[in-house]
């Protein structure tokens, strides 16, 4: 009986339960997702420049100009043609030669009027079409005296106009007189061309009087 009841019992419960409506069940909501970060992109500003007025380009600083010495003075020459020169004569000392022989001469003095030998001579340039390049020493033409110099330039008188120059040199053939245009002549009595120079040094005599230490005579 006990047992009935029971089971009675039960199907009233399992009645019951169906009658009911079903309880929903509850949804439950989707929690919210966590914000994704978004990647911030950082610009890093370029620093800020004052502004300032355009500068326009400098010129260029100009160069200093290079000092200029002032020119050094001329040095005097040593020697100069003597006044008086040039002379034109016939060839005198080459009478055998007539009208064959054609040069210049002369003598070298120093400034008192003495005659200078061993100075280099020099005689450049043309004369008939031919180069000249000679040279002679005073004092070995003594036919003109004691500085006496001679130098052959042709064989025939012709007219030229500084074609032929002279000049005098020392012995380390350095110049000692400015160099000198000789005009020559187409004529037999003019050959020998006569130039002589003189020196522009200044000479100077001192004299001092004679000292002599002389023991008094003893007594």
């Amino acid at each position: 009986m006990r047992r009935v009841l029971v089971l009675f019992t039960l199907t009233l419960m399992l009645a019951a339960c169906r009658a009911l409506p079903a309880q929903p069940t509850p949804i439950t909501a989707p929690s919210p997702a966590a914000p994704t970060a978004t990647p911030q992109i950082v610009r890093t500003l370029p620093p800020l420049v004052t502004p300032t007025q355009p500068q326009s380009p400098e010129a260029p600083a100009p160069e200093s100009a290079p000092r200029q010495e002032p020119p050094a003075p001329s040095p005097t020459p040593a020697f100069v043609i003597q006044a008086g020169s040039p002379a034109y004569l016939p060839a005198f000392t080459h009478p055998e030669a007539g009208c064959g022989w054609v040069g210049i001469a002369g003598q070298i003095f120093d400034s008192s009027g003495m005659p200078v030998e061993n100075t280099v001579v020099v005689v450049k340039g043309l004369f008939n079409g031919k180069a000249v390049d000679a040279l002679a020493l005073s004092g070995l033409a003594k036919g003109y005296g004691s500085g006496g110099y001679e130098i052959q330039v042709g064989t025939a008188s012709a007219a030229t106009s500084e074609a032929l120059t002279i000049q005098l040199l020392n012995d380390r053939f350095e110049p000692l007189s400015p160099v000198y245009p000789v005009q020559t002549f187409d004529d037999c009595q003019k050959n020998l061309i006569l130039i002589n120079f003189q020196s522009t040094a200044s000479q100077f005599w001192l004299y001092l009087p004679a000292i002599l230490n002389e023991s008094p005579e003893s007594p």
